[in-house]
């Protein structure tokens, strides 16, 4: 809810009142010096009308505040204004002039009905009308724009966390049926591993609902994921499927996106793996850098082998959640050479506390 500018803070209400406060001085210098009053008198005049003028200011924001302007063109809002401007200003003199007038003896209030007095003071009044209501209209701006930029950003992060969710929740399911493939020909082939494989599996699943939650984990957490997936792959590629972890202490509580590395993995295994007659090394390496660490994984593979048809969505997942996740761009970078493919993956420095 919209609350008024003035009234309800009262640093606001302290600026209002030395405002006022500053202009009496000045109307009771001009009183003085123009309209030849003495200075008693002059400065109850211009107490009287001022401050009279600033207890109607603060009204004049429940007129602005709850009129419906908007379905309003421009020219009748001006047309309106300076019609309620008018028959305001020329209302609040009569009755100033009416309390003026019983507090002073008629010759200390001649200066009053002088010549160019009360144009004077009609004059001001619309001057006050005009730069009160031109304030209200900044204030209501103001605050309209603050409640649409805070709801531009709650509407941008609950976009963002779909986004995160719907990418992350595109993982389990092309591994869960890539695995139920794998379980239903070892039942045949290899009964005993299709136990192992279901056992190790069940496992898994259970720590990725567990974590279905968090948004950020430990990189230690996330490499013993890993590791359980890799152990899932290697009883159906057996020696085929091979690797090493080179993950130095001061990585190991550095927080990153949660699965994040897992659809690498999988292009690994897709790519380099399924073709291959020669083992496959997947290796992970980590390094800190300035404010963060760099994780690379890389894995060799048959150049002779049929390359497998894939679209890069494991690759695109993955670069669309960091840039969602750290709003940075150019934090994964892949290559290719000697038969090497390798993918650099830069994670800014956060917080795990907050990030969870």
């Amino acid at each position: 809810m919209m609350v008024h500018p003035i009234i309800s803070n009262l640093r606001n209400f302290s600026v209002y009142s030395v405002i006022w406060l500053v202009i009496i001085l000045i109307l009771t210098f001009v009183d003085v010096n123009i309209f030849k009053a003495d200075f008693l008198t002059a400065f109850t005049s211009s107490c009287v009308y001022n401050l009279s003028y600033e207890i109607l200011g603060i009204g004049l924001w429940y007129n602005i505040r709850y009129k419906n302007f908007e379905k309003i063109n421009q020219v009748n809002r001006f047309l309106y204004h300076l019609t309620e401007a008018s028959i305001i200003s020329i209302i609040w003199v009569l009755i100033c002039q009416f309390i003026i007038s019983t507090l002073f003896s008629s010759e200390k209030h001649l200066f009053n009905l002088s010549n160019g007095y009360l144009p004077f003071t009609f004059l001001a009044g619309v001057v006050y009308y005009i730069f009160l209501t031109l304030f209200y209209y900044l204030y209501i701006s103001y605050i309209n724009l603050q409640e649409k930029i805070k709801n531009e950003a709650t509407l941008q992060a609950l976009v963002k966390e779909t986004e995160l969710n719907l990418l992350k929740s595109q993982i389990n399911p092309h591994f869960l049926f890539n695995s139920l493939n794998s379980i239903s020909s070892l039942t045949i082939t290899n009964p005993g591993k299709a136990r192992e494989m279901i056992i190790k599996l069940s496992e898994f699943l259970r720590k990725s609902i567990g974590n279905k939650e968090q948004k950020m984990i430990s990189l230690s957490e996330e490499l013993q994921h890993l590791l359980l997936y890799l152990e899932i792959e290697k009883v159906r590629f057996g020696e085929r499927l091979q690797y090493q972890f080179d993950i130095p202490e001061t990585c190991n509580k550095f927080p990153i996106p949660i699965m994040i590395m897992q659809p690498i993995i999988e292009n690994a295994i897709k790519h380099g793996v399924y073709e291959a007659t020669e083992p496959i090394l997947i290796k992970f390496t980590c390094t800190s850098i300035f404010n963060g660490i760099k994780i690379c994984i890389e894995n060799n593979y048959d150049p002779e082998a049929p390359p497998r048809k894939g679209n890069r969505m494991g690759l695109k997942n993955v670069d669309t959640r960091l840039k969602l996740t750290y709003h940075s761009e150019n934090l994964l970078k892949t290559s290719n050479e000697n038969n090497i493919f390798k993918v650099e993956m830069t994670f800014p420095a956060t917080s795990l506390k907050q990030s969870i």
